[in-house]
């Protein structure tokens, strides 16, 4: 039997109806248990337990529900096998329309006509990254062209709150006289300083080539740079724009690059005087957060040595992180996170795209597969990058109306709505589309 999980937050209302409390009568393996939890405590804040003796089941007078094999009349969800297997294989994706979507596992003789664990598990734990078959990028991240959630499109959908909430409208429907918690939502700007300056903070060599041959293409806009402001020197507006915007609610998070200068990797030397004076200012009014070099998904030891870098400038532990070029494994870039320190990751969205790439907002703790378990470190989904909008986008209004489509999304079903910009992204993205 599984532990009770206690309601977060909230309290009876006055007036109101008994607070929800569910038993679930469903077999056992840590695939299940992890799902329940996601979708019964985080998205859903319902306060439940896991049983598998029917009797016990059967003569409960509460709010209940079935999954996998049935007991009487209950509500009843039927369930495909893979929340009840180990290891990682191909899986058939039979369509089955519900409610205008295309999703996948269909059942009969339940609730819904899907598995929705097995569904919700094999998006959020992103199963179909872990194939050998996935498709990937030049850049070897999983193409978003593979992924089943752009195939039948609801990429811009976060299914799995979608489907809790439908759960939760099925047992209000049976159990009127019970109170269930609202969905919460918050909004978060973060930050990637890929490259702090564009050119103040350079070494003198670089320094010097790059004013010289400026000055021999007579190109006068970047000697006023060189020698003037900078203009990826928007940090101050970065902190208006928070005071200011729809996504004040939380304080940024900046997340900055601090590997040595290469291809990919191309900030200014995190041990000069203008990062470290950058790294004291954004501490004013914003998290920080390491931002791991392109390569250190393939060499695991550099996300050590950038982190201790950025520790030693900021004076503190660092413990969240977002990719570069959003660029990860699974399961080795997040085992290396946890074994680094870090509790946070943010890395979790698409490069090309908008929308829910874990077909949820809400933040969940990693499950790795191959180890089938759960982790302590959790994923933060990100809704979307400054990069991305704009390759999709011809306008401003077009950009804004994607923009609110996706925040009504979260604020409707619960979770965090995330937002990626870049201080190099110039006037690209500004500030009026948020």
């Amino acid at each position: 039997m599984g532990e009770r999980r206690k309601e977060k937050g909230e309290g009876r209302k006055e007036g109101s109806s008994s607070l929800a409390s569910v038993l679930l009568l469903a077999g056992s393996s840590p695939r299940v248990f992890y799902i329940f939890r996601v979708m019964m405590e985080n998205i859903l804040r319902i306060s439940y337990r896991v049983t598998t003796d029917k009797e016990e089941f059967g003569n409960y007078e509460g709010l209940k529900f079935s999954y996998g094999e049935r007991c009487s009349d209950e509500l009843h969800f039927g369930a495909v096998s893979l929340l009840f297997e180990e290891g990682i294989q191909e899986i058939p994706l039979d369509s089955i329309d519900w409610n205008g979507y295309r999703l996948f596992f269909p059942v009969e003789d339940s609730a819904l006509p899907f598995d929705p664990f097995a569904l919700s598990f094999y998006l959020i734990s992103r199963y179909e990254e872990y194939l050998l078959n996935a498709l990937k990028d030049q850049h070897g991240r999983f193409d978003i062209s593979g992924a089943v959630a752009y195939r039948n499109g609801f990429h811009r959908k976060p299914m799995v709150n979608i489907i809790a909430c439908e759960i939760v409208r099925m047992l209000k429907e049976r159990y009127p006289d019970f109170h269930f918690p609202d969905p919460v939502h918050k909004a978060i700007h973060t930050y990637d300083v890929d490259m702090a300056y564009q050119y103040k903070g350079k070494s003198a060599l670089r320094f010097t080539a790059s004013l010289l041959k400026a000055l021999f293409l007579l190109d006068m806009e970047k000697v006023k740079g060189l020698l003037g402001k900078d203009v990826d020197d928007v940090y101050d507006q970065f902190d208006n724009h928070r005071k200011n915007n729809a996504l004040r609610q939380e304080k940024n998070i900046h997340f900055l690059l601090t590997a040595p200068f290469g291809r990919y990797d191309r900030n200014i030397d995190s041990n000069s005087k203008a990062f470290s004076e950058l790294v004291k200012k954004l501490s004013t009014f914003s998290e920080i957060g390491i931002h791991p070099s392109y390569y250190s998904s393939e060499k695991p030891e550099l996300l050590s040595r950038e982190k201790s870098k950025l520790e030693f400038v900021y004076g503190e532990k660092i413990v969240k992180s977002r990719q570069h070029y959003l660029r990860f494994s699974f399961p080795s870039t997040f085992r290396n996170l946890i074994k680094n320190g870090i509790t946070d990751d943010y890395s979790l969205g698409w490069s090309t795209e908008v929308g829910f790439r874990c077909s949820t907002a809400t933040p969940y703790l990693f499950y790795d597969l191959p180890q089938e378990k759960e982790t302590t470190l959790t994923l933060h989904p990100l809704t979307i990058m400054d990069g991305a909008l704009a390759g999709l986008t011809t306008n401003k209004e077009e950009q804004i109306r994607i923009f609110h489509s996706l925040l009504d999304e979260v604020k409707q079903y619960g979770g965090e709505f995330i937002l990626l910009q870049h201080n190099s992204f110039g006037e690209k993205f500004d500030g009026e589309v948020y």
